[in-house]
């Protein structure tokens, strides 16, 4: 029932944005053609016999940009993940009826900033339909017990438009062990960003102080320092985990970076009037952490090379050598992806052999352009996390060739071929939020 009413639309109706009760809550749109018209009666027939006939009346009742930020537990800025939507499918028992399965489409992002909650920057997350719970027990009871209910679903509309696979606001809360938006449609612009500031309280900072604009601008444009860090997210993302402050020099702005966990690096560097950032400095805030991180220095690599329809594989691999596959497979006699978990640890000669190539062709330095890729096609993706909590994410499309990943990826595959000849710990329905503890 998720995307009954997206479905509508895209045959040529929308809803009335009426808050009091209608029969089908739906109208049709003006300057149809005569085949507009009978292709929608169709697809409106079709849809409401299949998945809608549980609903007996259903009333829209319209939300507030600013009820929508006080009733949301997480506002985070993400962009989608690939692939952006997943369709999951829940078997519905009934006796003597053959029941069709619940089907929810859930989104998948990747945090790229913290507005309010604990949804850090780099953080992939899940996040399934508004009012989820009720709209499965409604399928349920129909097809199980007859009953259709009368049902009401808050929305919000959104004002500023996102292209595809731009990044958006999302308005989050709990559901359970997962995410699910706040109400339906519960996505915003970033158009908007600065209202939603606003009604959070966040001051802005870039406009009591000119400094600030000029450095924020340069980190965003040349805020990658390879393993010491990608900034590149800005003064604001910053401010979460760091205390920043800035000193007039001779040549611009001096600023320095002090992690509030006194874990990690400080930095130091000078942005000039032109918004070029030199003399740039990194050193360990505590002595304790150890010598500053290179190239080889992990805490966990991995490679997510799942496609939704296929299968594919993930391989994890721990400092200590130790490496978890999931090798994932489509079978004709399952609806949904089914995996096996392998485990096993590297010899010592393959443990250096990985971090000599991990100096060799850093991800810090892999740049691939992005571009739209063909339908069901794969994107393999590559994270490094060093040990400050630093994450470099890479990703290509299967036929894109670059040589530092490439090689990346024949590597970890080959740990997958290794997996082949282990014998597998688990198996059975594939988690694709599953990782290794």
């Amino acid at each position: 029932m998720a995307n009954w009413y997206r479905r509508l639309e895209l045959a040529g109706w929308h809803r009335e944005p009426r808050s009091r009760p209608y029969r089908t809550g739906l109208r049709a749109k003006r300057g149809l053609g005569r085949d507009s018209w009978w292709r929608a009666i169709v697809a409106l027939f079709l849809t409401m016999t299949a998945e809608t006939a549980y609903v007996g009346q259903l009333h829209i009742q319209n939300v507030e940009l600013k009820e929508l930020i006080q009733r949301s537990a997480h506002i985070v800025i993400a962009v989608p993940d690939d692939p952006p939507l997943v369709d999951e499918q829940v078997a519905i028992k009934a006796r003597g009826k053959k029941a069709p399965p619940y089907i929810r489409s859930v989104h998948r992002f990747r945090v790229r900033e913290r507005l309010r909650g604990d949804l850090a920057p780099g953080t992939a997350i899940v996040v399934a339909p508004a009012g989820d719970a009720l709209q499965e027990r409604l399928h349920r009871d129909y097809y199980t017990k007859g009953l259709s209910r009368h049902v009401v679903v808050d929305r919000y509309e959104q004002q500023a438009a996102t292209g595809v696979g731009e990044a958006r606001i999302l308005f989050l809360n709990n559901h359970g062990a997962r995410l699910a938006y706040t109400v339906e449609g519960g996505a915003e612009g970033l158009a908007l960003r600065s209202e939603v500031e606003l009604q959070l309280g966040v001051k802005d900072r870039i406009a009591l102080d000119p400094r600030e604009a000029l450095v924020d601008q340069a980190l965003r444009a040349h805020g990658d320092f390879g393993v010491y860090g990608d900034l590149r997210a800005g003064l604001k993302s910053l401010r979460d985990t760091s205390k920043i402050q800035f000193t007039d020099a001779a040549h611009g702005v001096r600023v320095d970076i002090v992690p509030r966990d006194r874990h990690g690096h400080e930095y130091q560097f000078v942005v000039t009037p032109a918004g070029v950032i030199e003399g740039f400095m990194a050193g360990e805030s505590d002595a304790a952490v150890g010598p500053v991180p290179n190239s080889s220095d992990f805490s966990r690599f991995m490679l997510r090379d799942v496609q939704s329809l296929y299968g594919g594989q993930n391989v994890y691999v721990a400092p200590d050598g130790t490496v978890h596959v999931q090798i994932v497979r489509a079978e004709e006699s399952q609806p949904e992806l089914q995996e096996r978990r392998y485990r096993f640890v590297l010899k010592d000669t393959q443990r250096l052999e990985l971090r000599q190539l991990l100096v060799q062709h850093p991800p810090s330095r892999i740049r691939i352009p992005h571009h739209p890729g063909i339908p069901d096609q794969a994107r393999p993706e590559i994270t490094v996390i060093y040990p400050d909590g630093t994450a470099i994410t890479v990703a290509k499309w299967d036929d894109d060739r670059h040589q530092d990943f490439d090689a990346l990826y024949d590597q970890l595959l080959r740990y997958v071929r290794e997996a082949r000849d282990q014998v597998a710990v688990w198996e059975g329905r594939y988690d694709h939020d599953w990782q290794p503890e």
